[in-house]
């Protein structure tokens, strides 16, 4: 059974029927709005796409227009729609889960892990401070930081976080020996546009600019669609330089290419 549901950014569903229980919900979030899934108690953000999520077999199709708490929800735009597909069967996509899988060589992991064990191999040195969590993880010469500054989860290849970048100057995120689809930012904290660039390099510098954006505005999403193609090599991180007058709060998510 997969059962496709399309609406509207400012509508919702309510108990909508579905011939068999479902057990999973896959989500593209084309609109600018945040969703809500009752049923997994799971917020989707603006403009995300191929998100996954089970179910505990529900019989009818839920789906909420709403924001996170303390979060704004921005003006809706005409026209913009999203599609929600109930399904008895797992489906494909970007699910939600709380095991992370990373296999890093001579790279960086900045994260904050809850919930498990760890079991890890790492070569090389590391200095962690890990409470109530699960790190699986094949790790060569590489520094893994937890509870650091820099917040992110890594989850089927995304990196998701919400972090703080001082100004005038350079944050580094960890990527590497992928390619990079898209990226979605949504500043929080500065109701005036701020200006943000993006580079790619060795951890510590030099970097190779490779996208600026001057129109980062409070609670707007903004979402890059990477040049087909562009490999952010091994041994690399994602720079970003705030070019403001005061340290901003990000929300980000980057996307590997399927």
């Amino acid at each position: 059974m997969n059962v496709p549901f399309r609406a509207n950014s400012t509508q919702g569903l309510s108990n909508e029927n579905l011939p068999t229980a479902a057990t999973y919900v896959l989500v593209d979030n084309t609109t600018n709005q945040w969703l809500y899934q009752p049923d997994a108690q799971r917020f989707i953000a603006p403009y995300a796409m191929n998100v996954s999520m089970p179910l505990a077999g529900v019989g009818g199709a839920n789906m909420q227009v709403a924001a996170p708490p303390g979060v704004t929800q921005p003006a809706p735009i005409a026209g913009q729609q999203y599609l929600a597909t109930f399904s008895d069967t797992a489906p494909g996509g970007y699910p939600y889960t709380s095991q992370m899988n990373v296999d890093i060589t001579n790279g960086q992991v900045d994260a904050t892990i809850t919930g498990g064990t760890v079991d890890a191999t790492i070569t090389g040195t590391a200095n962690v401070n890990i409470t109530n969590a699960t790190l699986d993880a094949t790790i060569t010469n590489a520094t893994l930081d937890v509870n650091s500054t820099l917040v992110h989860k890594i989850i089927n290849g995304i990196v998701l976080g919400d972090t703080v970048f001082p100004n005038s100057a350079w944050t580094e995120l960890g990527w590497g020996g992928a390619p990079l689809a898209a990226f979605y930012l949504q500043q929080v904290n500065i109701s005036t546009p701020i200006s943000i660039g993006f580079a790619m390099g060795p951890g510590g510098g030099p970097y190779t600019p490779f996208f600026f954006t001057g129109k980062l505005q409070q609670y707007i999403p903004f979402v890059f669609a990477m040049p087909a193609g562009l490999a952010i090599p091994g041994n690399t991180v994602i720079g970003v330089f705030n070019y403001g007058t005061a340290p901003v709060e990000i929300m980000y998510a980057f996307y590997p290419a399927l």
